[in-house]
């Protein structure tokens, strides 16, 4: 669970939603559906109502009382009035519901005073089963880059372009290849990222074509399919020796080993302290940082959460809160320009007592 009733504030909780794509709901309950469902919390009772074909799946996943929907009376939106009768029976007046709840709903249970709550805030802290499960999708990440890495090792440069087996290397080939060693490891892509030359210059740009020889950025970040925990790492690389890349390559390197040293440095350290002095870093080293402005250079955070989404607190940005035990945040500096496109270097790594352990043990070498 990742509340307690705050008796002085309300005296249940409510949600209502599917958890397939709703991490908040899923963290809740243990059980995945992509049919929306109620969690109900009280001093007394903790259960979710589910429809009736789905009881018994629900009661094997969850640890949690499983109702059937059909236990409630019959009317026009069945849901609303086994929320309103849970309610009713606990005698629930002040209720606490996700920030997300449905708006719809809200405004039937007018009779109600509702207390929005930040789950997402709530969930950045990771017990250790969590950060098990989050190195073992790591793991997989990791094997999906050995595989990208075994193939453009293998591959030769032929007029600017990349082939393998006497074939085009297209970002397709590679992304398909990765995204099938997650699946043989139950897990699935979220849109994997091979780019290469001028498109790396866009962090996000997901690549297409034939491959060019430098530089070519690989950023993989699978989700496991049962568990729903996320992975995420990026490496870098080039096929021909280019003194440019180089040494941008080894600007973010030392940047990211600025960031690990910032961490090591203090507990308590605030994600924004840790951003500032990677941006401290970029801008001796010349390049524009989101403190300078700019459309090149290191133009996003230092690094996000990650948990049951990719995304998730806490930041390592200009409003980066305090890092606490437990966090589990990627650590991914950056340098791009449309002139040669970008390098991107990404470790995932937990926050410990007094340090952090890298739950990334994959090599970093530019030149493959």
């Amino acid at each position: 669970m990742v509340f307690e009733l705050k008796k002085d504030k309300f005296d249940c909780f409510i949600a209502f939603s599917e958890s397939y794509n709703n991490s908040n709901m899923y963290h809740l309950s243990s059980f995945l559906s992509t049919d929306p469902f109620v969690f109900f919390k009280s001093p007394e009772k903790t259960c979710i109502v589910v429809p009736g074909m789905e009881v018994e799946r629900a009661r094997e996943d969850s640890d949690l009382e499983v109702i059937s929907l059909s236990n409630f009376e019959q009317s026009q939106n069945r849901y609303l009035g086994a929320i309103k009768k849970l309610l009713n029976d606990a005698g629930c007046s002040k209720i606490g519901v996700p920030d997300e709840f449905p708006i719809k709903i809200a405004h039937k249970l007018g009779g109600y005073q509702l207390f929005p709550i930040n789950l997402s805030k709530q969930r950045a802290v990771k017990e250790k089963w969590e950060i098990q499960h989050i190195e073992n999708v790591q793991k997989t990440a990791e094997s999906g880059m050995k595989t990208a890495v075994s193939i453009l090792e293998k591959s030769e440069v032929i007029e600017g372009e990349l082939f393998y087996k006497d074939r085009p290397l297209t970002s397709d080939y590679i992304r398909y290849r990765i995204n099938v060693e997650l699946l043989r490891n139950d897990c699935i892509s979220m849109d994997t990222i091979v780019s290469s030359g001028k498109e790396t210059s866009s962090p996000h740009n997901s690549g297409t074509g034939i491959l060019k020889p430098t530089p070519i950025i690989i950023d993989i970040f699978p989700k496991n399919r049962k568990n729903r925990y996320c992975g995420d790492i990026t490496r870098s690389f080039s096929k021909i020796k280019n003194n440019k890349i180089n040494k941008v390559y080894q600007d973010v390197l030392n940047a990211q080993e600025t960031a690990f040293n910032k961490i090591k440095e203090k507990n308590q350290i605030t994600g924004a302290e840790v951003h500032n002095a990677v941006c401290n870093y970029f801008e001796k080293k010349g390049y524009n940082t989101p403190r300078t402005g700019g459309k090149t250079g290191f133009i996003h955070s230092t690094g996000h959460g990650v948990g049951l989404d990719l995304h998730e607190k806490p930041s390592l940005g200009r409003a980066g809160t305090t890092l606490k035990k437990g966090h589990v945040v990627t650590i991914e500096p950056g340098i791009y320009n449309p002139e040669f496109g970008g390098i991107r270097i990404e470790d995932l790594i937990t926050i410990t007592e007094d340090s952090f352990k890298n739950l990334t043990t994959f090599e970093k070498n530019l030149y493959i």
